[in-house]
């Protein structure tokens, strides 16, 4: 083998070793931007509060003692966990852009951005600005604020900074043991139906023998019954429970009240109000009619 094959061999060796330490290193270092990106760290159990900004709209959620809430409504606890879940990961992820006049066409400028603000026992821990969607649906764009460049992240962000108010808000309306329960009381279309433990197995529907098997599907909706959504500020306004439409009362086995709310029909299905809170929800008319059945449904084939 002749001096200058060994020559260019020895070369053609040692670029391809510098490209692979080049190669190692982009890998490596998450601002780099080539293989991965590192999300901020953060506690979940210090964090008390996140922010998620975009122009007007500001999405505020706050730890309590009661749990999270969201601009000052009951939160969707496992929402946030979700959320706050995919911090601290490395993601894949792809250097797109390094100048500024890019941001705006990939949404991470101070216009079109999302900021998002984690704060831990007070003090502002990390913050991200979140973009569009990337090339595929799991795909998003960020940037690090008072950095230029861009990332492609491999990370379901935007499903959680794209949610609306009503989408962090708890839908959560009860969530009673059957076995607890000894007595239901359904007031409906003017009608009074009452519904009594007579044992561990049987009931009775206004003193006559019950369907035990409707009865346990009526009381498996409470464990937990969740709401199909809220009224809008316009529709809150023509909400009126002075004259509900139906009532639901649950008891336990010694009388104690363990829910007691209204119902208010509207076109799609019915605004739900619980005694004693001020909040109102949307359920759905299908299961509105399996929570206030007719006193037929109930009934035990034999008791007519």
């Amino acid at each position: 083998m002749s001096h200058t094959l060994l020559k260019r061999l020895a070369i053609g060796l040692a670029t391809l070793i510098v490209l692979w330490l080049i190669a190692a290193w982009f890998r490596s270092d998450p601002d780099s931007g080539s293989g991965t990106f590192a999300l901020p760290v953060v506690d979940s159990g210090l964090v008390d509060s996140i922010v998620i900004e975009k122009s007007a709209e500001q999405m505020t959620l706050r730890r309590g003692d009661g749990g999270w809430t969201v601009n000052g409504y009951s939160a969707d606890s496992a929402a946030v966990s979700s959320f706050l879940a995919l911090f601290g990961q490395e993601v894949p992820a792809d250097l797109t852009a390094m100048n500024p006049s890019s941001h705006a066409r990939l949404e991470v400028d101070e216009a079109s951005g999302r900021s998002v603000l984690i704060f831990q026992e007070g003090d502002l821990s990390s913050e991200l600005i979140v973009g569009k969607r990337g090339a595929s649906f799991q795909n998003v764009y960020v940037r690090r604020p008072g950095q230029d460049r861009v990332y492609e992240v491999q990370a379901n962000l935007s499903t959680h900074v794209d949610r609306a108010l009503d989408d962090w808000r708890s839908k959560r309306v009860a969530f009673i043991d059957a076995d607890s329960v000894g007595e239901v009381t359904i007031r409906r279309d003017g009608e009074l139906m009452t519904i009594r433990r007579a044992s561990d197995s049987t009931w009775t529907v206004n003193s006559a023998e019950a369907d035990a098997a409707e009865v346990r599907r009526l009381l498996d909706l409470l464990g937990p019954l969740n709401a199909a959504g809220f009224p809008q500020p316009a529709q809150r306004d023509s909400v009126d429970f002075s004259d509900p439409d139906r009532e639901l009362v649950i008891r336990d086995r010694a009388q104690q009240v363990l829910l007691e709310m209204v119902m208010d029909s509207t076109g799609a299905g019915f605004w739900v109000r619980k005694t004693g809170d001020s909040v109102v929800y949307r359920l759905d008319r299908f299961r509105a009619n399996q929570l206030t059945p007719a006193d037929s449904t109930l009934r035990a084939e034999s008791a007519g």
